[in-house]
């Protein structure tokens, strides 16, 4: 959580954006901070829209995460399009893409952080799959070429 409250079954999570932007001003090289905006597994206190701009003007992020509600579930794309259109940093798909909805997907999104779709059976305990993997970046690259 890199600004704002989350709620989770394991407590209260805080952000950590303070500390965050120390950090960074220490270390020598640019980091780049990519934040989920409401982490899976949690409730929040803010609602959507202003945990955006929240995230990205005092938490100083230099794109927003948006993910489902779990570990693999899909983002609600309704979300995705309206953070694409009110964020002024990119927007990355934080969980839940898979071959089937990437074209949906990709109009909204900056980027994509993949896992559970394509490991062995689209399970996320299960080792990645080359061919799944493979599979799914063809696609991207097909979606990126007709951009």
């Amino acid at each position: 959580v890199l600004s704002g409250v989350a709620y989770t079954d394991q407590g209260v999570i805080e952000g950590i954006a303070h500390g965050l932007a120390r950090l960074r001003k220490r270390l020598p090289s640019k980091i780049r901070v990519l934040a989920d905006v409401h982490v899976k597994h949690a409730v929040h206190f803010f609602d959507f829209e202003d945990a955006i701009r929240d995230t990205v003007e005092r938490g100083l992020a230099d794109a927003v995460v948006v993910s489902g509600r779990a570990t693999g579930s899909p983002v609600d794309v309704e979300k995705l399009a309206l953070a694409k259109k009110i964020s002024p940093v990119p927007v990355v798909v934080g969980s839940g893409t898979g071959y089937d909805n990437l074209p949906e997907l990709w109009e909204h999104a900056d980027g994509f952080i993949v896992g559970t779709w394509i490991k062995r059976g689209g399970r996320v305990e299960n080792e990645v799959s080359l061919e799944r993997a493979r599979k799914l970046v063809e696609l991207a690259n097909k979606l990126r070429e007709a951009r």
